[in-house]
């Protein structure tokens, strides 16, 4: 009877170890921390930044819910409205600008967490059939993703993270898998919150492409698809068309270069994303690395020298479609920010030698980053990966000494003013938000009392303005 006890006990442990979803919360709750121990203080600070107050939060205040359907810097931010919306509810509700304050930051972290969470569940195990190189990848891209300024704890980055997750799925499109529709919901958001969703357009016209059969008659193709594949890809391109629309056609003016598209600008505007495309790997030795690469004038040739590297193993363990797509997707993010910029010698001087517009280079890096894991990762089972994990070893170290740090002191303005906070009021009063070195508010509706001594407006602020942290 014992002997049956212990028996069951350990089949037990055994199912819990395999169980895809039990991998995914423990995950989950470990980047989640991770993101607190990188900064401690975040929790306990009346952290806002920059367009998630005067333009997100403070056009929720304004507008409601017709807000969530407002573009801005071009293209629509859906989730990051999505976060403002909730956050301003939730303060209303408990009348506080501490919970909003804490309801973006949490809201933030919860979706970060489950987009480099993701990587390690069963939908890749195709890509890298081991869950626990799978497990590593996904903790070293979160320390990878540290090293860009204010990518953590706000709704205004989170678009970021939405080119990361639509890459991920677009991995698994050009394996020939759609997304499920449990994950299909948040990939739709996703899409309509950054310009980055579109790369996911080149997986699905692969997608597409391979099921084509050029000797057959349009009818049969066409019946190839089942009805949950059509609404799935119909969806997809909906997304894409709406996002695209507003990118090409909904832009304020103001907010946008429009370029003579002559044939020297076009060349140079290749030339540049070329460079900028090489250069991106060489992320894998951490934002600092980069910058140090960059200013002795090795960037170019380590970059050349390391994606032949990657190339090599793609070739020689099958996965050259995710080295294709992984470069291609990359040269195409650069082209997009190259685009909107007159001058591409100073800007290309800014992007790969200033601290200040690294960040630009996020999704770039992180798409450079699970390219070279996808490629040099083999599915074989003869060898332990030794020297696999000793490259992720080394990414790791030399990514964790750069972690990047919030701005907090000016939170403290927030702070202040909290015990003053009255979400019936039409007083408001413009505070200051992070970071310092910009000018960015939000709006906050308080007591009478507090206008009796300070200085109140009748009117929510809203910006329009496309601040210089945020051009893309």
């Amino acid at each position: 009877m014992e002997k049956n006890k212990n028996k069951q006990g350990k089949i037990n442990i055994k199912h819990l170890i395999n169980n895809n979803y039990f991998w995914l919360i423990v995950m989950f709750l470990i980047n989640f921390g991770i993101m607190i121990a990188f900064n401690p203080k975040i929790l306990s600070s009346y952290y806002l930044f920059a367009e998630d107050g005067e333009v997100f939060i403070n056009g929720f205040l304004n507008k409601g819910l017709s807000s969530l359907f407002i573009t801005y810097g071009g293209y629509f931010n859906f989730l990051s409205r999505i976060f403002a919306a909730i956050s301003v509810t939730f303060a209303r509700i408990f009348n506080s600008v501490a919970v909003l304050t804490m309801s973006q930051k949490l809201l933030s972290m919860i979706f970060s967490s489950f987009v480099c969470t993701y990587f390690v569940s069963d939908t890749f195990k195709s890509i890298i059939k081991s869950r626990t190189k799978r497990i590593a990848i996904s903790l070293v891209s979160l320390v990878l993703i540290s090293n860009f300024a204010w990518l953590f704890y706000n709704g205004v980055s989170i678009h970021w993270w939405c080119g990361i997750l639509i890459f991920l799925i677009s991995l698994n499109i050009l394996n020939g898998e759609l997304p499920s529709y449990k994950i299909l919901p948040i990939l739709l958001i996703s899409i309509l919150s950054s310009p980055s969703g579109l790369i996911i357009a080149f997986a699905l016209g692969y997608y597409l492409f391979k099921k084509i059969d050029f000797k057959k008659s349009l009818k049969h193709n066409f019946e190839k698809y089942s009805k949950s594949e059509i609404i799935k890809i119909l969806l997809l391109i909906l997304a894409l068309a709406v996002q695209s629309y507003a990118i090409l056609f909904l832009t304020d003016v103001n907010t946008i270069v429009k370029p003579q598209l002559t044939i020297d600008r076009i060349g140079n505007l290749l030339y540049y994303s070329y460079l900028l495309s090489i250069s991106s790997v060489n992320f894998l030795f951490g934002s600092l690395g980069y910058l140090r690469l960059a200013n002795v004038g090795l960037n170019t040739i380590f970059g050349i020298l390391l994606w032949i590297s990657i190339l090599y193993f793609a070739e020689r363990n099958g996965k050259l479609k995710y080295f294709l797509f992984g470069l291609g997707s990359i040269f195409f993010l650069y082209f997009m920010i190259n685009y909107k910029n007159d001058d591409f010698v100073t800007y290309y001087q800014e992007m790969i030698s200033t601290s200040y517009q690294i960040w630009y280079h996020a999704l770039p890096a992180i798409i450079a980053f699970f390219t070279f894991c996808i490629c040099i990762t083999s599915n074989s089972d003869f060898k332990t990966p030794v020297v696999q994990y000793a490259i992720l070893l080394f990414v790791l170290i030399s990514t964790i000494t750069c972690v990047n740090h919030p701005e907090l002191n000016t939170a403290k303005q927030l702070e202040k003013v909290s015990k003053y906070v009255d979400y019936s009021s039409k007083q408001y009063v413009h505070i200051k938000i992070s970071p310092d070195f910009l000018n960015w508010y939000v709006t906050v509706p308080v007591k009478k009392e507090y206008c009796e001594v300070n200085d109140c407006v009748s009117k929510v602020q809203e910006s329009s303005k496309i601040s210089s942290s945020r051009r893309k």
